[in-house]
């Protein structure tokens, strides 16, 4: 497990749980989603794409300390996808100076920040688990994690040509109990029932106990995906991208800036490669 995904376990686990009454316009709406996107799951497996993830930390003072970008060639699997690192390159602060990095630098440098940019980066990608680049657990979409969340129609709108509904949601449980500790909108594509944005925040507060014992603050954590249409009707998120602050321990404190971009979809073939040995003089 990632050490952002336990501090998140560790900082907003909790213990009840509260049943609250849903919208009934806003159950149809997404009882749809929620279909699409389980199938927009298997359909997204037959397609490679080209992946790219960026995380820097700042200082407080906004000066930049680590600017990392990872590249990945992303393919299907049986049970998710599967990326492969390509190149990696970026810059990192040592004294006043930057130093340059790339991907076959010998050694990898200690301490928290690089443990961090190290998490964050596992978190962005399929490394961490999500089918699609990112957690499924930051957008509470599919039909297992809206089992969890609360949603609210709030209205209609036209977004990037396309006539859509906006909707709030929330936890089920306000206490973030099973680690559902996310509040935010979503915008429905209303011809094809899809996702077009989807906007994330904490939903819950750091307990005083906890930010007096260890020192943990977040501010302004959240995240965002764009999702854009492409041939046969398939769904990918193509954008996605988030901004907070982060101080842990008392000392270490950083603002953490990341983002990732899915691009050069094409369909998966499958080619066989036959070779023959030469026979053997007699």
């Amino acid at each position: 497990m990632s050490r952002l995904a336990l501090l998140l376990i560790v900082v907003f686990g909790s213990i009840s749980t509260l049943v609250a009454a849903t919208d009934p316009n806003a159950v149809e709406i997404m009882a749809r989603v929620a279909k699409n996107q389980d199938r927009a799951v298997e359909q997204r497996r037959r397609f490679v794409y080209h992946q790219t993830a960026r995380v820097r930390l700042l200082k407080t003072n906004g000066k930049l300390l680590w600017d990392e970008t990872r590249e990945y060639d992303v393919t299907p699997t049986p049970t998710g996808t599967e990326s492969q690192l390509v190149r990696r390159f970026g810059q990192r602060r040592k004294g006043r100076a930057f130093e340059p990095f790339f991907l076959r630098d010998e050694g990898e440098a200690e301490g928290l920040d690089p443990e961090m940019v190290e998490s964050f980066h596992e978190d962005l990608t399929a490394q961490g688990g999500g089918r699609d680049g990112f957690s499924p657990k930051f957008f509470p979409l599919t039909s297992e994690e809206q089992k969890h969340y609360r949603f609210t129609l709030e209205g209609e709108e036209k977004q990037r040509g396309r006539q859509v509904y906006r909707l709030r949601f929330e936890p089920e449980d306000k206490h973030g109990s099973g680690g559902r500790i996310w509040k935010g909108e979503v915008l429905v594509d209303q011809k094809e029932f899809q996702p077009v944005f989807v906007a994330t925040q904490l939903a819950l507060k750091i307990p005083l106990a906890v930010r007096v014992l260890f020192g943990i603050s977040v501010r302004q954590i959240g995240f965002s995906v764009s999702y854009e249409r492409f041939d046969e009707g398939v769904w990918f998120p193509v954008s996605y991208g988030g901004e907070f602050f982060l101080k842990v321990l008392h000392f270490y404190k950083r603002t953490i800036i990341v983002s990732m971009v899915n691009q050069d979809f094409r369909r998966a073939t499958v080619a066989s490669d036959v070779r023959f040995e030469q026979p053997s003089e007699p």
